[in-house]
């Protein structure tokens, strides 16, 4: 037997065995452009400097941080104009494709932020809704590279503090076991309870405590009545009155889920774009 014949083989076994174990795992491309100005709102040096913070901004929330700027949406809607060039472009930064991108569309005069991967579940509609009221101004002005600085800097600031009090909630997702925002939001909202033998057992169980705790009550005898504190010699009613005085309102601020503390963070709402990816992320005309 030749055994040179089967070295080809039995290498290619091993290799494709690796890949299994190991799982995919895509490599962010830092030299990828994140800055698209076709709207040229902005300069050669800004440009420049908005490159670099998203690159820093990517490597310090493992999001990929993008900006665009267009005049001609194509027809399209903000929302899907930002999810088509997204997944077209190929961003993300795992293999769920986890991102931002802010996009100021000149041409429906809107600016609007697509989520995808995990920055669904960093990104809720209140966060988008926060974000979106800080860069308000800054478009209306007409002062477009501070709204991307800003939208930036909220997106290090934001990731920070989600993952000092929530990190919980989104840990699975960088076991690469998922490339797609639904399938870790079902799994993350599985329980005990979505098992109907379950849920009948539990019932069971429940319903047999209460009819013990009634049973039990139900043999213990009564030896106190009304009349055992009735004094029948001695009997004076009270005349009470309630004068109205004034009226006291208490606000209180309800603070964010964003805000800090709590029992969980919970994702955005989210759809498919046209490349069939979830996506969330809001928009806000100007």
């Amino acid at each position: 037997m030749n055994i040179k014949r089967f070295k080809i083989p039995a290498f290619l076994i091993v290799f494709v065995m690796s890949i299994m174990f190991c799982g995919y795992t895509k490599e962010y491309d830092e030299y990828q452009s994140k800055v698209y100005d076709d709207a040229g709102l902005f300069t050669e040096y800004e440009i420049d400097e908005l490159q670099e913070m998203c690159v820093s901004s990517a490597n310090q929330t493992k999001l990929d941080v993008v900006v665009a700027t267009i005049n001609d949406s194509q027809g399209k809607s903000s929302m899907v104009y930002a999810d088509d060039f997204y997944d077209d472009m190929g961003f993300g930064y795992d293999q769920g494709g986890s991102g931002l991108i802010l996009l100021m569309d000149m041409d429906n005069r809107e600016i609007y932020i697509s989520t995808e991967g995990i920055a669904i579940q960093y990104f809720n509609d209140n966060d988008i809704d926060n974000v979106l009221d800080d860069l308000y101004n800054y478009m209306v002005s007409e002062d477009y590279y501070n709204a991307a600085v800003t939208f930036i800097n909220e997106v290090n600031s934001h990731v920070s503090r989600i993952n000092n009090y929530y990190y919980d909630d989104v840990e699975s997702w960088f076991d690469g076991d998922y490339t797609d925002y639904e399938d870790f939001e079902e799994d993350s909202h599985e329980s005990i309870f979505a098992n109907p033998l379950i849920d009948l057992l539990v019932a069971a169980v429940v319903s047999a405590i209460i009819v013990l705790c009634m049973t039990s009550k139900s043999k213990s005898r009564m030896t106190v009545n009304a009349n055992t504190y009735m004094n029948r010699n001695k009997f004076n009613m009270h005349r009470s009155m309630d004068t109205y005085l004034r009226t006291t309102v208490t606000k209180t601020k309800i603070q964010s889920s964003s805000s800090g503390g709590g029992s969980g963070h919970s994702g955005g709402s989210h759809h498919r774009s046209s490349s069939g990816r979830s996506h969330g992320g809001g928009g806000r005309k100007f």
